[in-house]
């Protein structure tokens, strides 16, 4: 082993005396470089070495090179001709690489990119198609490997061999994969290219290649959720392409046909894929008439009826986008207008015709529809209005439909109690918080929302509000209710109920509380408490000890747990021997940040 790092080293020797010569490292320095690097190729000779020591190895390499580049920078023109250390230590680096992927590269997928991250950083791309292949014959699967060698096949000009490569890849990755949408998308945008040389070159253009790898796609990512976003790229592809064509003064056999397949492909798959709506829309209101009030009731009305709340919220944000547009258009000046240009280049709308969309006028006819609506889709139209135009107040007739609603003696969707609650509309949701399945569903907003109601039935029915509310939203909601005091005193007070219905309730099994819950409410009660001034040390004790437990058996909180045994240690009520009952009743894990935090409070004090 000695033998062969010696030779090694001695390798080296006309590389560092060429470094000394250009005063690029001293004497001292490259003593400290050949003293590391023996040490690393020690290691790496030994039979255990592991991937960890090689890519020290490596980093310490890449960190000299970029030593040298800049110190080289700064020296004259005269010294700074090209030598045997301007490649030796990427020489050495590949070395490392092939020497670590030789022992680990069947296995070790990231390896490979760490490689290949390298050789693009360190601007080694005539090494990079071989890298590429040489993974591929490990991970053939990996459409990332296939995409790279493609992209850098086109840079060098080699479409043919890009092709080639692409119909390789296909057969190997599986079908119905993200990978198998990412190379059938990169697969067109290539045949694109392709097709636009041939243009600007005269030659006989085919549309055979898109017809096929259109018809593949359909089949391949259909019921996955990449078929959207395949269909509006290849529709994005094929329109730029007709637009080319149309400026070229060129026809191109059955280019129309496929357009309009792709386009009905589109309105097909957005009963299942509600995005894809827009490509009706955009096709059926350009024009000067645009988006008017009979087009936008009749989208809506067919909406309706289908009952799709996805479907709905794709018109709503379609009607965003279009009003986007117009004001950016509008206010855009020619500056700027270069740098949307280019933006738009990767955007899978830009070829399709742009519709104007008056937002008021949107939502005022989702307002319509709401007067007849119910359950979750009258909330899919009110939140939709709200979101078109905001400024725009909710018709009475709405709010009085909405109310009858939330009324209603049948179990309706949480989203419709929301809504009735931020539009100060009666609602039946002590019913709805009595109902043991919908315990731990709400979320810190839409509990938010009911808590003034609630109050209004008594405390009882809040802790049934956070019984309802999620485990990680309690501390949110409790923290809600206490700001809803009118003094200080008033708050303590509601803390201190709290803490006591919280104490009542620990029996979760019983209850139907789970620890988390309880702990989360006592959490910010306890915080109250002890933000009064006149609380006294055996109150104090008292909180700090009470908190503590409950944190204790509740093992996703153990950042809370470390957090209050640091503020009990360090408060009025703590002494130095709680210190060591912290890292008693503390699991190891957090031993050591608990004392970190613990000297760095003490050494500020």
């Amino acid at each position: 082993m000695s033998d062969v790092v010696q030779e090694n080293m001695e390798a080296m020797l006309p590389e560092l005396m060429d470094l000394q010569e250009k005063g690029v490292f001293t004497v001292k320095e490259l003593r400290e470089i050949v003293k590391k690097r023996r040490n690393m190729e020690y290691e790496l000779q030994a039979g255990n070495c592991t991937k960890a020591q090689f890519l020290k190895y490596i980093k310490h390499e890449v960190k000299v090179e970029n030593t040298r580049r800049k110190r080289l920078a700064g020296i004259k023109d005269s010294v700074r001709k090209r030598s045997i250390s301007d490649i030796s230590i990427q020489r050495r680096i590949h070395s490392i690489y092939d020497r670590c992927l030789a022992r680990f590269g069947s296995k070790d997928l990231p390896l490979w990119y760490h490689y290949l991250q390298y050789c693009m950083d360190s601007g080694s791309t005539k090494m990079l198609l071989k890298i590429v292949m040489r993974a591929l014959r490990y991970f053939p699967s990996d459409h990332g490997l296939w995409l790279i060698a493609c992209d850098r096949e086109v840079r060098l000009g080699h479409l043919h061999n890009a092709r080639s490569l692409m119909q390789r890849a296909l057969r190997v990755v599986p079908p119905g994969t993200n990978g198998r949408a990412e190379l059938l998308s990169a697969f067109i945008k290539l045949e694109a290219v392709a097709l636009n040389r041939s243009l600007k070159g005269n030659e006989e253009v085919s549309c055979a290649v898109l017809e096929v790898l259109f018809k593949h796609g359909v089949s391949d990512l259909a019921g996955t959720p990449s078929l959207p976003r395949f269909l509006l790229h290849f529709l994005d592809v094929v329109l730029r392409l007709q637009e080319s064509v149309s400026a070229a003064g060129r026809e191109v056999a059955g280019l129309g046909d496929l357009m309009v397949s792709a386009i009905s492909a589109c309105v097909e798959q957005s009963k299942e894929y509600p995005q894809l709506a827009e490509v009706e829309w955009r096709l059926k209101w350009q024009g000067p008439e645009g988006a008017s009030e009979k087009r936008l009731t009749r989208a809506v009305s067919s909406i309706v009826d289908a009952e799709s709340v996805e479907r709905l919220k794709a018109f709503v944000t379609f009607c965003l986008k279009s009003r986007a547009f117009i004001l950016d258009d509008a206010t855009t000046g020619e500056s700027s207008n270069a740098d949307n240009a280019e933006d738009k280049e990767d955007d899978v709308w830009a070829a399709l015709p742009a519709v104007t969309v008056d937002p008021e006028l949107a939502a005022t006819v989702l307002w319509s529809f709401a007067k007849q609506a119910s359950g979750d889709m009258l909330a899919a139209l009110i939140e939709g209005a709200k979101t078109l135009s905001p400024s725009l107040l909710a018709p009475q007739e709405v709010v009085a439909h909405v109310e009858e609603e939330c009324l209603k003696p049948s179990t309706q969707g949480v989203d419709l109690l929301v809504i009735g609650s931020k539009m100060g509309c009666k609602t039946d949701i002590n019913a709805w918080l009595q109902d043991s399945s919908h315990h731990r569903s709400l979320g810190a907003e839409a509990a938010e929302a009911f808590l003034p109601h609630v109050m209004e039935a008594g405390q009882d029915h809040v802790f049934g509000l956070l019984l309802c509310s999620k485990p990680e939203c309690c501390g949110q909601v409790c923290t809600a209710y206490l700001a809803t005091a009118k003094s200080r005193e008033a708050a303590e007070e509601l803390a201190r109920d709290c803490l006591a219905e919280a104490k009542s309730r620990r029996n979760a099994a019983v209850a139907k509380w789970t620890k988390e819950q309880l702990a989360r409410v006592a959490v910010p009660c306890a915080e109250c408490l002890l933000a009064g001034e006149d609380i006294s040390v055996r109150e104090q004790k008292r909180l700090f000890e009470s908190i503590i437990s409950l944190l204790s058996s509740v093992p996703s909180m153990l950042p809370e747990l470390v957090e209050w045994w640091l503020k009990y240690a360090t408060s009025k009520a703590g002494d130095s021997a709680l210190y060591w009952r912290a890292l008693q009743d503390l699991p190891p894990s957090a031993h050591a940040t608990f004392a970190a935090q613990y000297q760095k409070i003490v050494d500020e004090e």
